[in-house]
């Protein structure tokens, strides 16, 4: 699972390394001269890195919510505002995430980039294939989780759809949520724990290979050491992967 090669354990605690800080974290601090702005890199890896740290947060929030409706310490229609609230904040922390991988592309390749959105960038990435590598251009091109992720977010975020939480019951130890596309259709059913695992582990691995395609462009000096992210939303996510309870009633 793409999921468990950017994860380690340690001392019960789940880290994650990604090539992409790896290699901006390195920049800054010790090669700058390698981008024409180092300090526009920061600012667009920091706010990367605020949106997986925010995402995070929301894995730890599900999971716990799901946990105190379980034990009875929330009625079922807190349960369900949170986590819906939840759901649909989760979409948008990561779409808006990828126009900063847009500009991190654009900074570390010195291709200038003339829409940081990345929904446009993808849809033209033709138009940049004489100035990007090929391989990045594929990268791209091969995001094939994206459209999909981020309709439903544009649903979310423009056209009225919203999200319905289904209460369940105590023996129930997922978190069933359906998208109402406020289209007359019939909406879609998820289990949160697998639509995120999904999703975010084909971005995390997104971002991960596009940071091992920019080092081998970059070639630094001295190979950059890891950047290692720790937090208890990610160990919700490690768990979620690997089919391992988080919180468990007492």
């Amino acid at each position: 699972m793409k999921l468990n090669q950017l994860f380690h354990n340690k001392f019960d605690e789940t880290y994650m390394s990604l090539k992409i800080f790896d290699l901006c974290t390195y920049i800054y601090l010790h090669e700058p001269n390698l981008v024409n702005d180092h300090r526009a890199l920061k600012k667009a890896y920091h706010s990367l890195f605020n949106s997986i740290w925010k995402a995070s947060i929301i894995f730890d929030k599900v999971a716990f919510n799901l946990c105190l409706l379980k034990t009875k310490q929330l009625v079922n229609f807190q349960y369900s505002g949170f986590v819906r609230t939840d759901i649909e904040h989760f979409h948008t922390i990561v779409r808006s995430s990828m126009d900063y991988i847009v500009e991190i592309i654009s900074l570390t390749t010195n291709v200038k980039i003339k829409n940081y959105s990345f929904s446009v960038f993808r849809n033209n990435i033709e138009d940049y294939k004489n100035n990007l590598d090929e391989d990045i251009c594929q990268l791209i091109k091969d995001a094939n989780w994206y459209p999909k992720f981020t309709k439903y977010r544009n649903k979310l975020v423009h056209s009225g759809a919203e999200t319905l939480v289904f209460f369940g019951n105590e023996s129930n130890n997922n978190t069933k949520f359906e998208i109402d596309m406020n289209d007359g259709q019939q909406g879609e059913n998820f289990i949160f724990e697998e639509y995120a695992v999904k999703y975010y582990s084909n971005y995390l691995y997104f971002l991960h290979t596009l940071g091992v395609l920019l080092e081998s462009k970059l070639k630094p000096s001295s190979a950059p050491t890891h950047f290692m992210i720790n937090g208890q939303g990610l160990k919700v996510l490690y768990n979620w992967a690997n089919d391992i309870e988080t919180y468990k009633p007492r």
